[in-house]
């Protein structure tokens, strides 16, 4: 994990209250399923409204302005090293 993306973590980590493993981490390719990883250590249906929601529009609005990134490209297919650019 490229140091962007450790800044990221510890973003969401604090922002959330949570711990992830590192296990979990290396496996995380996508922003969906960073998303889905938060959604699982906050015990919250990733898939339900509008808790949810909130999740993912912070998830996007740390995203956008850690890393200078217009919000419309984060999708939720969206690779944090091929299609965001982060190390």
């Amino acid at each position: 994990m490229g140091l962007e993306m450790t800044e990221y973590v510890l973003c969401v980590e604090e922002e959330f209250n949570i711990r992830f493993p590192e296990e979990l981490l290396e496996k995380t390719a996508t922003v969906g399923e960073f998303y889905v990883l938060v959604c699982d250590l906050l015990e919250k249906d990733p898939t339900s409204e509008p808790s949810v929601q909130i999740i993912w529009n912070k998830l996007v609005a740390l995203l956008a302005a850690q890393e200078a990134i217009p919000p419309e490209r984060i999708r939720f297919d969206s690779h944090f090293f091929r299609d965001l650019g982060m190390g």
